[in-house]
């Protein structure tokens, strides 16, 4: 109580502070406090500061740990966390202190601009954290102010400033003087000399209360000042023999406005502790039934290892059975997990009757634990279980020790050693994971004894030397070496992996020794380490470099067990392990714990059966993917060789799926309005002789936003060609211009007319059917199309260079093959089509070309058989009369070309085309005249559409140009029928009750023409 009473004893400080309203330009500071003390200087001055139009700074009540909130509400003098002391003076600075944090904490900042926070610092934390934090401010008192700007000590700007309801920094010298709200500073002095408000009995409160309170987010805070860090619940030091009294003197709540419930008053961090539901049942793991059970018999398989995970949660450890307790998805069910299986982290919710419930955070719906019957199951809130927590009594608990093994591989290499947890009277083995490198494997002594804290674990090695594999680090990415011939650690399953980026591996025994070699398959070049420092990157050698003892460089290296996995480990040290830590990159790391640290751990991937797996997850019904049909093709290879490995390479790429002559969609995995945006060359123009343009907007590719919004034209724009190579990469063509896929050029992706200088790019293959498309041109990080998503550039989103990483959405893209394409034709019943490849004519469509020019009227012959070739210009009639515009679907015919017309009146258009003003053009229309093709009459624009048809041979300026199906009778020959009760048939012979507009046929053979 030696703190508490000299904190009482010195509280009368509290109340020697001025009184009434304080001049800006000269407030009195206090005394330094002394940052080990626990209570305040004598003569210490109070303030509250106001900034921003009045919003007093306080300590935060939500939000983020430590931080220092503005809040709208009148500062009481009773809230200390409103209360601050200001040391310093003009020379050295100013440093500000809060009342509620106590003398320990001195405000600091970290960041600049917006992006500042201000929070409460101890001494213990400025020294622990890397980049100290600003402390020290000085005072910027405009003239003729009754305010205060403060700016970091020794500059002119970072200004204090408020951001989004916290107090932060601004990085402008514009805030100090110009009247800016958001930087005023005002003090008032605080009268704390009323004997009403009992300081002394509030601030011993703060001090002493360690309770865990329910808030909106369901969790808990807990705040130390001694180190200002965030936890659940706070570890007792060794020395500290009253947890009491340390407790009263060094913890208080953060968050002051929640309901608080239950007290905890000591750690719960390794603790074991028994949990009774109301009617005394227990959860416990049942090895037999693979459940979590409740009995009512307390056994000491009813005892739960409380495992803190750092941020307020818990597992729960049955030390028993070694199981781990685990909420399973997609059931109601709880089942023990093995130790190598990451359970649930539960948290503990405190109730006001002193039990609590288990809160299992990573449901949406039901998330409270619940005995029903004898299960453990999850149910909601209104029936979740109440625990009694309690300490297990001592003849429940399971006893332990720290304990040191020493493996001991029989190669006389030296040996190695790791720190584990063992449990009374088991295995030792139990606790060494299996790993089929090692055998003869046996521990002395081999059944776990508390009072012994060092076993010995002999192993001898028997890996053989094995063919090619893949090396995989602990975050499931792959090792690989680059074109700078590092040796990285972020690689990904793809075709170009296999053996363009020497991604393939041979681990072979050293002969008479334990140790193993590491070969690349790209060159047969050795994995060597140049010393056995800390970060020491891997590096390769033609040559073996032999280690021999008190030498750092080495070709030769251990494989140690770690987990389910292994340690690829300098011979000379122990603690020198390869992993995926130094940015990416394979190298030595020498932390004390990284023979057994997940950053260490490394696998051997089978590179057959790797390939299969991916294939699972990358084959895709509805776009162009990998196939588990290929599984056979892998099959037949057989075990991976350095000759061999071209063919996997081949089977997993873009190249053994797609076909050159088929069209494809690329379409980008950012999804929009439930459809995938297309890649399309839709800006793409051509002049008034069909050439197209080779200008920046003609040539742009961009991203539309989806299918449901294309025109017949826009569609069309979108579809691409594949031109594969030998070397697994493919040209990419548009099938309107025939322009090839470029690079990216402005920050835009462009086409190029020539194939030379066009980009031959590397499609590979990611989940579930998506593929990323590499420039193979650039090296480095920014070699991948992206697809820039952006609301405020719709419809047409631009494409560009992105890092190399099948994981970024952007990067991934679906390739959809196309079949057939949507055309079409309005209510009148007529439109024009243009295609690059030839289709099927679509059921109920005619398609016509202009078989006889006769300047004012075309005759029009129907083409013949079911396909309409390739670049062919042609009329599309529909045989029956459509009450709307409708879409009909023409199949691509890949096997039929179809016989073009010798001679055809119209000329078509594969992209827009821009015709000379003036030009004779004619468009296919609905006008006063009837169905007819009519004169574009534009002094200032004659752009033509995509992919229509257009009549432009007419000479003597007239103004419609008619045609015929082939009779002597033309639509310029047709009556004019207003109204008639004569019987009318369509042009197909079918009698029409209602015509509408458009060109029928009397009983009699005349044609007439009905508006």
């Amino acid at each position: 109580m030696k703190r508490l009473k000299l904190f009482l004893g010195l509280v009368a400080a509290l109340f020697m502070a001025v009184t009434g309203s304080v001049d800006a330009q000269t407030f009195t500071t206090s005394t330094a406090p002394d940052p080990s003390a626990t209570t305040w200087a004598s003569g210490t001055t109070w303030y509250k500061m106001k900034i921003d139009g009045g919003k007093y700074i306080t300590l935060s009540q939500t939000g983020d740990h430590g931080s220092l909130r503005l809040s709208a509400t009148s500062a009481e003098n009773t809230d200390m966390r409103a209360l601050w002391c200001v040391t310093g003076n003009e020379t050295d600075g100013y440093q500000f202190y809060n009342m509620a944090a106590g003398p320990s904490a001195v405000l600091g900042m970290t960041g600049t601009e917006d992006k500042a926070r201000a929070r409460m610092y101890s001494k213990a934390k400025l020294e622990e954290i890397d980049v100290a934090p600003i402390t020290v401010f000085d005072r910027k008192t405009p003239a003729n102010k009754t305010y205060e700007d403060f700016v970091y000590h020794g500059t002119n700007n970072n200004t204090w400033n408020q951001r989004d309801g916290f107090l932060a920094t601004w990085n402008s010298t514009l805030a100090i003087g110009d009247g800016c709200t958001g930087s005023q500073v005002i003090f008032e002095a605080v009268d704390l000399s009323d004997v009403s408000i009992n300081y002394a009995t509030n601030y011993t409160n703060v001090l002493n209360a360690v309770k865990g309170y329910y808030s909106a987010g369901d969790t808990y805070r807990f705040e130390n000042y001694a180190t200002h860090s965030s936890f659940n619940s706070p570890l007792i030091p060794a020395s500290v023999s009253n947890e009491t009294e340390y407790y009263g003197a060094m913890f208080m709540i953060q968050l002051f406005n929640t309901s608080i419930f239950g007290i905890y008053h000591k750690s719960l961090d390794n603790n074991q502790i028994t949990l009774a539901s109301s009617d005394t049942k227990y959860p416990v793991a049942d090895n037999a039934s693979s459940t979590v059970l409740a009995t009512s018999d307390l056994t000491k398989e009813c005892v739960w290892t409380l495992k803190a995970t750092g941020d307020g949660h818990y597992y729960l450890y049955n030390r028993p059975t070694h199981k781990y307790l685990n909420t399973t998805s997609g059931t109601d069910g709880a089942t023990p997990v093995a130790l190598n299986t990451t359970p649930r982290a539960y948290f503990l919710e405190c109730q006001s009757d002193g039990t609590i419930k288990l809160l299992d955070e990573g449901y949406a719906g039901n998330r409270y634990l619940r005995i029903n019957g004898d299960k453990l199951v999850r149910g909601s809130f209104d029936i979740a279980t109440k625990f009694n927590k309690a300490d297990a009594s001592e003849e429940l608990q399971t006893k332990v020790v720290n304990a040191t093994i020493s493996y001991n591989p029989q190669d006389g290499k030296g040996t190695f050693t790791k720190t584990v947890e063992l449990q009374e009277g088991d295995d030792v083995l139990t606790y060494i994971p299996s790993f089929d490198f090692y055998t003869n494997v046996s521990a002395s002594p081999a059944t776990v004894n508390v009072n012994v804290t060092e076993y010995s674990v002999t192993c001898t090695t028997t890996l053989p030397t094995t063919e090619y594999g893949l090396l995989k680090v602990n975050n499931n990415k792959l090792v690989y070496k680059n074109e700078a011939n590092e040796t990285r650690t972020d690689g990904y399953f793809s075709a170009s992996f296999l053996k363009d980026k020497g991604g393939c591996f041979k681990i072979s025994r050293v002969a008479g020794s334990e140790l193993v070699t590491i070969q690349r398959m790209s060159d047969n070049y050795y994995l060597t380490a140049s010393n056995a420092n800390n970060q020491t990157l891997g590096t390769w050698g033609a040559d073996i470099t032999e280690w021999t003892e008190g030498t750092g460089a080495t070709s030769y290296f251990r494989l140690t067990t770690n987990g389910d996995g292994f340690n690829i480990q300098h011979p000379g040290n122990a603690q020198a392990n390869m992993g995926n830590h130094v940015n990416g990159k394979l190298g030595f790391w020498t932390n004390a714990n990284s023979s057994t640290n997940d950053g260490s751990r490394i696998y051997i991937k089978d590179i057959a059966a790797e390939a299969k797996s991916f294939l699972a997850t990358a084959a895709s019904d509805t776009y162009v993917g990998l196939t588990t049909s290929l599984s056979s093709e892998i099959d037949a290879l057989g075990t991976i060789t350095a000759t061999n490995a071209a063919n996997l390479a081949e089977i997993m790429s873009i190249n053994h799926i797609v076909n050159s002559n088929k069209y494809y969609q690329i379409l980008s995995l950012r999804e929009v309005n439930d459809s995938y945006p297309v890649v399309s060359n839709v800006s793409a123009y051509a002049d008034a002789n069909g050439v197209v343009s080779e200008e920046a907007l003609s040539r742009k590719v961009q991203v539309r936003d989806g299918t449901n919004e294309f025109s017949n034209s826009e569609y069309i724009a979108s579809l691409w060609q594949f031109e594969t190579g030998d070397d697994n990469t493919t040209y990419i063509t548009n099938a309107n211009t025939g322009f090839y896929l470029a690079n990216v050029d402005g920050g835009q992706l462009v086409t190029t007319k020539t194939k030379t200088y066009g980009k031959n790019y590397l499609f590979i293959p990611g989940p579930s059917g998506k593929w990323c498309l590499k420039d193979t041109g650039i090296s480095g990080q920014n070699c991948y199309l992206n697809s820039f998503y952006s609301e405020s550039n719709k419809p047409a989103r631009n494409i560009g260079y992105w890092t190399n990483s099948i994981y970024d959405d952007g990067n991934l893209f679906y390739i959809k093959e196309v079949t057939s394409i949507p055309v079409t034709i309005s209510a009148v019943g007529y439109a024009t089509l243009n295609l690059p490849m030839a289709v099927e004519k679509a059921p109920g469509v005619k398609a016509y070309y202009g078989a006889k020019d006769n300047a004012s009227t075309i005759s029009l012959a129907e083409i013949s058989g079911d396909v309409i070739p390739a670049n062919t210009p042609v009329i599309l009639v529909a045989e029956n009369t459509l009450s709307e515009a409708t879409q009909f679907n023409f199949n691509i015919s890949y096997d039929n070309p179809g016989t073009s017309p010798v001679s055809n009146a119209l000329t078509g258009t594969t992209c827009k085309r821009k015709m000379n003003v003036g030009a004779p053009v004619y468009v296919l229309k609905n006008g006063n005249s009837g169905i007819g093709f009519y004169r574009v009459d534009s002094t200032t624009d004659l752009t033509l559409n995509a992919n229509k048809a257009y009549y432009g041979n007419a000479t003597g300026g007239a103004s419609v140009v008619r045609f015929d199906f082939g009779s002597t009778t033309g639509i310029d020959n047709t009556q004019i029928l207003n109204t008639d009760d004569a019987k009318l048939y369509d042009l197909n012979g079918r009698r029409v009750l209602y015509p509408t507009t458009g060109v029928y046929v009397k009983s009699n053979g005349e044609k007439v023409f009905v508006k």
